[in-house]
Order: structure tokens, then C-alpha cells, then sequence
């Protein structure tokens, strides 16, 4: 299973493999955000052009998470995939939306 965006030309997968728990990529942050949910942290990860992988932090003290938009993932460079207790890290795919007529 995996959550699956698409709009305006751009694919986004997040499959289930490229989930990891306690781990962080470090060094390719473009946005840090609070938000409700693995979900939401997902979406905007979408709707950020140069975010491809996302680390989320386990809930604070306010009930929210600390959501790490990245520009690159751990298959581009897994030498900046640190272990981490508080946080997961959750890589995507990127693919080109075809229009396909039936």
C-alpha cells in the first residue's frame, strides 16, 4: 500500500517501504512545519515543487508534530540517514502524470 498525489503534472508516492521508524535525513531540510498528522505532513510534502521526502518527529508537548520537508531521499544520498530516536522518515517516488485517454 501507498498514498498516492497527483495535480498539475506532478506524481508523488510515498509506498510503505521507504518508511523507516527512528530514522532522519539530515542536511536537505526545505520547510519545517508543525502539523496534525503523518497525513498532513504527506500533503505537504506534494505541494512543496522541491520536496521528495519528509522526516516527521513524534507529537510535543502542544499535540503536533515537527514535519521536515526534504529535497532529496535516502536513495540519493543514504549517507545522511541518521538513526533517531523521535523521528520517522518516510522517502517518496516522483513520477510525471500522463494523460492517458480512453
Amino acid at each position: 500500500m501507498f498514498i498516492f498525489f497527483s495535480d498539475g503534472g506532478r506524481e508523488l508516492y510515498f509506498p510503505t517501504y521507504y518508511f523507516y521508524a527512528h530514522k532522519r535525513l539530515v542536511n536537505h531540510w526545505v520547510k519545517n512545519l508543525k502539523v496534525k498528522s503523518l497525513d498532513e505532513c504527506e500533503y505537504r510534502c506534494y505541494l512543496d515543487a522541491n520536496c521528495v521526502s519528509l522526516n516527521i518527529k513524534n507529537k510535543d508537548h502542544d499535540g503536533k508534530h515537527e514535519c521536515e520537508l526534504n529535497n532529496s531521499t535516502h536513495m540519493e544520498d543514504g549517507s545522511y540517514l541518521d538513526d533517531n530516536q523521535l523521528y520517522y522518515y518516510r522517502g517518496a517516488e516522483v513520477g510525471d502524470y500522463i494523460l492517458r485517454q480512453g
